[in-house]
């Protein structure tokens, strides 16, 4: 059985969080990092987890968004501490998809 944790630090941007670094934990305990199904879902919740502390509760939507620079570095940090190559998969297939996304929606828009 693996116990493994994926810690995600954020460094939050904006004036007033200039210098605030949040941590999440994401438990991966029990995990069977060789079953894709189970690293994706690693994956998922390390998005979500990052999405969280890279949030501002505000009950403006446009000011809760969270910082995409802020996931994006966050992510790859745990995705790094996890060092697991399915989850390393999940997250350069959610990259190439991010990439490849708006590309397909602007052909799709030409026709």
């Amino acid at each position: 059985m693996l116990f493994a944790a994926a810690a995600i630090a954020a460094l939050l941007s904006g004036q007033a969080m200039a210098d605030e670094i949040h941590t999440a934990v994401v438990n991966t305990a029990g995990v069977d990092f060789n079953n894709r199904a189970q690293a994706d879902h690693v994956y998922g919740r390390i998005t979500a987890t990052a999405r969280d502390i890279c949030s501002v509760n505000s009950p403006n939507p446009v000011l809760a968004r969270p910082d995409a620079e802020c996931m994006r570095q966050a992510v790859a940090q745990a995705v790094r501490n996890v060092n697991r190559p399915l989850v390393t998969a999940a997250y350069e297939r959610d990259a190439a998809d991010a990439v490849t996304t708006p590309s397909r929606a602007l052909a799709g828009n030409d026709q």
